[in-house]
């Protein structure tokens, strides 16, 4: 292989990292920041449900309001740190907004196992509730990351300044 097209594929790869670099550490940093708050989570809907006896999707509302507060603070000041501040009360109102939407996909994931389908135990409460938390989880990254935590304007011009690798 000619020299300058191993150069052109070095360079290639050096831009895409460069280019990413900052959403990998986003995606890390909100993995690690979910992975946290998943056990928060996941501690207290079964202290709610099981050692308190308070309803399956009551136990699971408490349960994320609890951590999706924990995770605001989280991510607010670490995954997400370098994005622009377009003001508190605009990003805690649109993440507790996203926050909800992902309660209701755990919600129905619950409802399906309980209800739908009578998986109505501890064991498959959990099995839905660990599903449901997953699935919510994709839908609030790419929420926070488009909405919430909106990219520096830094961030906007140096991706419209580089150009499309080929």
């Amino acid at each position: 292989m000619h020299p300058v097209r191993i150069l052109d594929r070095v360079n290639l790869v050096r831009s895409l990292y460069d280019r990413w670099q900052r959403r990998l550490h986003e995606v890390t940093a909100f993995g690690v920041i979910g992975g946290i708050n998943f056990v928060l989570d996941v501690l207290l809907f079964n202290l709610f449900y099981i050692k308190f006896g308070i309803p399956l999707l009551t136990a699971r509302g408490c349960a994320t309001a609890i951590s999706a507060t924990s995770s605001y603070f989280m991510n607010r000041h670490w995954a997400f740190r370098h994005r622009e501040d377009t003001g508190r009360r605009r990003e805690i109102l649109l993440f507790f907004a996203f926050s909800v939407a992902g309660l209701l996909i755990q919600w129905g994931i619950l409802g399906i196992f309980k209800f739908g389908l009578g998986l109505d135990n501890v064991f498959w409460a959990n099995v839905g509730n660990i599903m449901g938390v997953a699935v919510a989880m994709f839908f609030r990254f790419w929420a926070f990351s488009k909405f919430v935590f909106m990219a520096s304007k830094e961030d906007k011009l140096a991706e419209e300044k580089e150009p499309t690798p080929v």
